[in-house]
């Protein structure tokens, strides 16, 4: 058989063909096999950080940082994952990319396409994903029922994020009849996840008898948990019920121990705990010049992650408060920078918030009247006109990022995101400012407005309401 193929080979040239083809075959094959490993490590990483509850945004740029270490080409990589069809991540990941024209030209129709693909595939993602395109009417008609059901569904397929929405939705009644208790057994599924916030959504519930019977016991075990996950505002609570005798023998010594490690890990309630102990003589012994050393230290100290190779974001963010703080002494204040010894990250130094920030104080915040309410919003609104005057704009406006040193005041913090604009011309043109996830759909065709979602609770009796505040605040009047 060989001899009858040899001899239909005329010449060397053919024979050069041939070999020249089989290479090509062999270098094919390997190039498949080495991007399909490329893929295979995006996706890992991708379902790592979709456990993080990243944004799709942040996301692609962890996949962006992956392959720069690869010295690989994003698009090849994007265009290779278009012949994987059978592969729900990779689907998911084409979805994210389409939708937010990251190294593809953006096309919504095609984003929904491909996550709705991984959907039908039962990608416990893709089928989250799909409720955000119902949710926001993007390429479909709007309808809220149906992107419930889209994360009820993959909430029972173990999306975290889905957990997330479902527990939310059983909270505050949303599309369904409010029901605490389930809202209780999604939180509870996430702290068993690991999740921070579920576990603080356990806390709540057994600290305040949401859903399940009020149990200071186990709110202390879920506090515990959150120490184990390293939390400095878990750790502190721990000192506080031992100091006090809340849900635990009264031990004082034990609670200085707890603020001390809250102290060590650069959590300013900590170090003012600690610097109260060593004044007052609380669970050590009784040592003023210590004191006056953790009062100074007790100060917040905002470590940027990688500032030590991208300087950009660090820089924006100093000159900001450098600016502002020069002329308008009322805003947070920026005390000076430092550098982290190991990561070599640069740390800024900034005002204490002895109250930590919006979302933590709901409960309490919900409770207040309304004058003190409305005070809240004039504080914000206040600093937004601070930061507007500087012709800066936020960018990254949540709760999260309010402050706060009383219950009755607040703070506009972490300008890492502001951008500097010239308002006066910008606001005359086509865009829009702001977080994507945070833009209201139907104002997404509207310029010259730059509005913030924030969901604190502040106009209803109780935190997590069905309805979150939405502020549109127009350059043009």
């Amino acid at each position: 058989m060989l001899v009858e193929h040899l001899e239909n080979i005329n010449s060397s040239s053919d024979i050069s063909q041939i070999a020249k083809n089989v290479t090509q075959l062999c270098l094919e094959n390997k190039s498949h096999d080495f991007l399909n490993e490329i893929i295979n490590k995006m996706s890992t990483l991708f379902i790592k950080e979709r456990l993080k509850c990243k944004t799709f945004r942040l996301i692609l740029d962890k996949l962006e940082q992956f392959l720069i270490k690869k010295n690989e080409n994003p698009e090849k990589i994007i265009k290779f994952c278009l012949y994987l069809q059978n592969n729900p991540i990779a689907q998911v990941i084409l979805s994210s990319c389409y939708l937010l024209g990251k190294w593809v030209k953006k096309d919504e129709h095609k984003a929904f396409i491909y996550c709705q693909n991984s959907a039908e595939m039962g990608n416990a993602i893709g089928t989250c994903n799909v409720r955000y395109f119902y949710q926001y009417g993007i390429v479909v008609k709007k309808d809220e029922h149906k992107a419930f059901i889209y994360y009820q569904k993959a909430a029972e397929m173990g999306d975290i994020v889905g957990i997330i929405l479902a527990g939310y939705c059983h909270w505050n009644g949303i599309e369904i009849g409010e029901d605490e208790h389930k809202a209780f057994i999604y939180y509870r599924q996430l702290a068993e996840m690991g999740n921070a916030a579920g576990i603080c959504g356990v806390k709540h519930c057994y600290q305040h008898g949401v859903g399940v019977e009020k149990d200071k016991n186990m709110a202390l075990i879920s506090y515990l948990r959150s120490v184990e996950m390293g939390n400095a505002f878990a750790i502190c609570f721990v000192g506080h019920c031992y100091q006090y005798g809340v849900g635990v023998e009264k031990d004082e010594h034990k609670a200085f121990i707890y603020y001390q490690k809250a102290a060590e890990i650069g959590d300013g309630e900590g170090m003012l705990k600690v610097a109260e102990c060593y004044r007052s003589g609380i669970g050590i012994t009784r040592d003023l010049n210590k004191a006056k050393y953790w009062y100074q230290r007790s100060v917040a100290l905002k470590l940027l992650n990688k500032s030590n190779n991208y300087h950009e974001e660090f820089i924006r963010e100093l000159k900001a408060y450098c600016d502002i703080g020069l002329n308008d002494p009322t805003f947070l204040k920026c005390f000076g920078i430092s550098k982290d010894n190991v990561s070599k990250d640069y740390v800024l130094v900034m005002e204490y918030a002895h109250y930590g920030n919006l979302r933590q104080n709901l409960h309490t915040i919900a409770q207040m009247d309304w004058k003190d309410k409305l005070n809240l919003l004039q504080c914000i609104a206040s600093d937004l006109h601070i930061i507007h005057s500087h012709e800066l704009i936020h960018r990254d406006l949540h709760s999260g990022n309010i402050l706060q040193d009383n219950l009755k005041s607040t703070y506009i913090a972490d300008l890492g995101y502001s951008i500097a604009v010239n308002i006066a011309l910008k606001s005359k043109s086509d865009e829009i400012y702001g977080i994507l996830q945070f833009i209201v759909r139907v104002l997404c065709d509207n310029p010259c407005f730059f509005h913030l979602l924030i969901g604190t609770g502040l106009l209803h009796q109780t935190p997590y309401n069905k309805i979150v505040i939405i502020w549109v605040a127009n350059y043009m009047k």
